[in-house]
């Protein structure tokens, strides 16, 4: 599953932080898909 796999990248435990480094680096529609799944 894409889903839970770009999960378990944007939240890895040992650096929560960089999270947001990431979805700046994304395209405004994965931007909004990491941001669906940090909330979720």
């Amino acid at each position: 599953m894409k889903e839970s796999r770009l999960l378990s990248f944007a939240k890895t435990p040992e650096k929560p932080h960089e999270s947001l480094l990431i979805t700046r680096d994304l395209s405004p529609e994965r931007q909004h898909l990491v941001r669906l799944l940090d909330h979720a």
